[in-house]
């Protein structure tokens, strides 16, 4: 019964995660589309910092800390290649939330590293991985 609650409240925070995850860069985006109106421009940055504080780095911590308790409670999963494809694709989002954090401090420090509309194509890296990581959690195709 201890795995299930885990999982549980792993999944939530999974959905946290991945909701600032679908966000950070939609912001850095309308950011770097009014960096030459100050206020609105101050606005955004706040915005950046608070998604990350208060949304991305909770539900990542979180999410990593609940796939490690489920991984003690039930090594056995650690056997199956589905799982290693999977804690792959969470690399590859610990990677991409790691770009996001590095993103917006340069954006903040009013050093626009990415265009408008790179920013804007960046949401599809968590969808994939998201997409790769729940089709890996359902289906078990290994």
């Amino acid at each position: 019964m201890t795995y299930l609650w885990l999982k549980t409240f792993h999944v939530l925070a999974v959905i946290t995660w991945m909701a600032g995850a679908f966000y950070i860069f939609r912001i850095v985006a309308y950011h770097t589309k009014h960096r030459e109106q100050r206020e609105t421009a101050a606005v955004f940055r706040e915005m950046e910092r608070k998604m990350l504080l208060i949304v991305m780095r909770p539900g990542a911590a979180v999410t990593v800390a609940l796939g490690i308790a489920m991984l003690v409670s039930k090594p056995e999963l650690l056997a199956h290649r589905w799982m290693h494809v999977k804690l792959a694709a969470v690399l590859g989002m610990l990677a991409f939330h790691g770009y996001a954090e590095w993103a917006a401090a340069h954006v903040a420090r009013d050093q626009y590293v990415l265009t408008e509309r790179r920013a804007r194509l960046l949401h599809i890296v968590p969808t994939v991985l998201l997409g790769l990581i729940v089709a890996m959690v359902i289906v078990k195709p290994f």
